[in-house]
């Protein structure tokens, strides 16, 4: 059965992947409430999503990624007369590798963001979610979680925690009726890839999102996108140790 989304909360608003996902559930003629940092970024995403046809925008400007607050964020979001059928955590850093390895704070930057905050978010998610006996919840990983690689591993490693929390969510999850989908995008075009050096099968936000989209619909429990990505990320992760850690990967 295909499922259509009426409600939806995100979680990271500004991200350029979840930017294409809210253009594609416009079709839909979905409510939207939108959090992320940068309120003038919001504001300029809600008048757009107007146009192309959402029922309604809403936006609140806060941090996700401060623990503390998040409890907060979502009471103003999700009151107690609303049900979200359609939960987006889309929201994360990257830094570059060797900055990483030199600079501590930045690995712990890292963990923080991708990781922990996301977890504990989607924990009060979870809780909503169970509160009204339904919903969806969809986490953007990355396949970078796939293996650690040389050039990335505190990124990945990072990633790789976030997926392994979204499997057991997952579990624990359906047999409530509450559906958890982790999203693995490989190299996708938007400001966040923008200091990697393109490769094959950089695709742009639009192409990620139809899959992303797809996926929630059919109640997918991992999509990767574009789908190719599964195929190279299971050639990968099946290289033998004493020969991947010799490729410059």
């Amino acid at each position: 059965m295909t499922v259509k989304f009426q409600n939806v909360l995100v979680l990271g608003a500004t991200s350029g992947i979840c930017q294409a996902v809210l253009q594609t559930l416009c079709a839909d003629q979905c409510a939207f409430t939108l959090i992320a940092r940068h309120e003038t970024k919001l504001q300029s995403i809600a008048a757009d999503l107007k146009v192309r046809g959402a029922k309604k925008v809403e936006v609140i400007a806060g941090d996700l990624s401060a623990v503390d607050g998040q409890a907060a964020l979502i009471d103003r979001a999700w009151p107690k007369s609303q049900a979200f059928d359609l939960a987006i955590v889309a929201y994360g850093i990257m830094f570059e590798q060797v900055d990483c390895q030199s600079q501590s704070a930045l690995t712990v930057q890292t963990m923080n963001v991708n990781a922990i905050s996301r977890m504990t978010l989607c924990e009060i998610l979870a809780s909503r979610f169970l509160e009204q006996k339904r919903g969806t919840l969809i986490g953007i990983s990355s396949v970078a979680g796939d293996r650690g690689r040389q050039s990335n591993y505190i990124y990945a490693a990072s990633k790789a925690a976030f997926s392994a929390y979204l499997s057991g969510l997952r579990a624990r999850l359906c047999k409530e009726g509450i559906h958890v989908m982790t999203v693995k995008p490989g190299i996708i075009d938007t400001p966040m890839t923008a200091h990697i050096q393109k490769r094959p099968f950089v695709v742009p936000p639009s192409i990620a999102a139809k899959y992303i989209v797809s996926g929630a619909r059919s109640k997918r429990d991992v999509v990767y996108t574009p789908p190719i990505w599964g195929w190279i990320m299971l050639v990968i992760k099946h290289i033998p140790e004493f020969l991947f850690k010799k490729t410059k990967m």
